[in-house]
């Protein structure tokens, strides 16, 4: 048993407890409040007001800059590592290592620039290609100022075969032509895309010896205007596409997302815009993988908008590291998580208008190994523009979700909604009834959050652990009495402001519980006493 609570120390540090068949009383421990002292700063450059400025460590404390540019920290004595974030803004030092023992640390400061997002290029000087596609399966090919165009059917405009590598600058690539094959096709393995590098020459075998595939490109522009045209795709263990300075502009339908990667492919995406307009068009994607590795997208300070629906910002199947950038979706929700896979997002912005703000789901359509998805956010935004549908929505899954120092925009009352899909239907709209039979299992963890909204249990088969750390909760928790699995842990400093009646399977209370409505735990009322 080890209590924690940011700017205290406990004696003992922790207690070792073994429960048989009895409770376990007296397992006790006292509190001093340890020192506290200051980090401060300030940021100048581009822009001083409104920087984030955070510390290494979970629920260490984080500030925001003031009109002049000038932040404080109250700490507690040990090593830190401070660093400043915005998105569309570069920071020197990145970084800032500072040890705290005895006395108050000042001057931390950091210089800012706006970062230029996008390709920075003049195309006045660009060579169209004769053979109108560039493909090469060659090693340390080097391309500037160059034009490639594809008006044929399932042909990218530029493609690098397996084992070749290939690093383009100033470089526009243009894609025409609707696909002749479908979602499986376009949408599996990139037949159709912008730009694409492919580690496997056969689409039933994703590993194949030795074919590390390249395609990097810096200050480039990659446009499409066709069905199933992708931006840019990487295709199989091995294919990695890095994109610096790039933008992406896709205005055709159905898989014509801005990025791309499956069965194992890898996506790194900075400084860089995305733009598309079509149904099923996500800004950032992954895709079916198999029995191959989980595809992977890393993106940082992007600029990212979909207009079209069921394209949210993210398209979840993979693993996605998302970093400073701001990320919007007119027409659908702002993320989309299916089966046992991940978003992990750091000082960015993320908002959807429909359905719901983000979905972790299992669809069954085979796109997705069956387990856990997690969504983790730390600083940042999500905003979920939509009334009719919650923050949060796990069906026919188990579900982490943990958040730190994040705002929720929500424009419903329903923070959570958890239940298999003919149950959740029953709640909420836009539910697919095939997804399947489970209910929803969320384990929450809110540090240095300030959230609001009901948590809705559908079944029996669904549940809820809550954890508050260092937060505030205003809403009511399974108000149906739903005969499930419903836990919350209230941490010292956390409070829960009930708005309704709740009830309870267990609830462990260090902090405060207020408001108007009844708690039950088991049946019993426990508040107010």
């Amino acid at each position: 048993v080890t209590p924690s609570l940011y700017y205290y120390t406990f004696t003992p540090v922790n207690t070792a407890v073994t429960v048989t068949d009895e409770d376990v009383e007296d397992v006790d421990f006292t509190s001093v409040a340890a020192a506290t002292y200051s980090i401060s700063g300030t940021v100048s450059g581009d822009i001083s007001e409104g920087v984030t400025i955070r510390l290494s460590g979970t629920g260490t404390p984080t500030a925001t800059t003031d009109a002049s540019g000038e932040y404080s920290l109250e700490v507690t004595a040990g090593s830190y590592t401070v660093t400043p974030s915005l998105s569309g803004y570069a920071f020197t030092p990145t970084s800032s290592s500072v040890t705290v023992s005895t006395a108050n640390v000042s001057s931390v400061d950091f210089v800012s620039a706006e970062s230029e997002i996008g390709d920075r290029t003049d195309y006045s000087s660009v060579t169209l290609t004769s053979s109108g596609a560039y493909s090469s399966s060659n090693t340390g090919i080097e391309r500037t100022n160059y034009h490639y165009t594809s008006t044929a059917a399932d042909t990218p405009a530029i493609k690098v075969s397996p084992g070749g590598s290939l690093t383009l600058a100033g470089t526009k690539a243009t894609k025409s032509g609707n696909t002749s094959l479908g979602t499986e096709g376009s949408g599996f393995y990139g037949y159709n895309a912008g730009v694409i590098a492919s580690s496997s020459s056969d689409n039933d075998s994703y590993v194949e010896t030795s074919n590390s595939t390249t395609l990097a490109m810096t200050d480039c522009t990659i446009t499409t205007s066709s069905i199933g045209s992708n931006g840019a795709f990487a295709f199989g263990e091995g294919a990695v596409v890095t994109l610096d300075h790039v933008t992406i502009t896709t205005t055709g339908d159905n898989n014509a997302r801005g990025v791309d990667a499956t069965y194992g492919g890898t996506i790194n995406i900075s400084n860089s815009l995305i733009s598309t307009q079509g149904g099923s068009c996500a800004a950032l994607a992954t895709d079916r993988y198999n029995e191959a590795d989980a595809p992977k997208v890393n993106a940082t300070n992007c600029q990212g908008t979909t207009a079209g629906t069921g394209s949210p910002c993210i398209y979840c199947t993979g693993t996605f590291t998302v970093t400073n950038c701001t990320l919007s979706a007119t027409g659908s929700e702002a993320a989309c998580i299916e089966g046992l896979n991940s978003i992990t997002m750091t000082d960015s912005s993320i908002s959807g208008t429909q359905k719901w703000g983000v979905i972790i789901y299992q669809s069954m359509s085979g796109d997705s190994s069956v387990g856990t998805g997690t969504f983790s956010m730390n600083g940042g935004t999500m905003s979920n523009g939509y009334s009719g549908g919650p923050a949060f929505f796990v069906c026919n899954t188990e579900a982490v979700i943990n958040l730190t120092g994040a705002t929720i925009v929500n424009s419903s009352d329903m923070l959570l909604v958890a239940g298999n899909a003919s149950a959740a239907s029953d709640v909420i709209s836009n539910v697919n009834e095939d997804w399947g039979t489970a209910g929803g299992e969320v384990t929450f963890t809110a540090t240095d959050q300030a959230l609001e909204g009901d948590i809705i249990l559908c079944d029996t088969s669904s549940s809820i652990d809550l954890t508050l750390t260092n937060s505030t909760l205003e809403g009511a928790i399974n108000s149906d009495n739903i005969d499930c699995t419903a836990e919350l842990t209230i941490s010292s400093g956390s409070t829960w402001t009930v708005t309704g009646n709740s009830s309870l399977s267990s609830l462990t209370n260090n902090g405060t519980i207020a408001g108007s409505g009844h708690v039950y735990v088991g049946g019993t009322q426990v508040y107010p006493e």
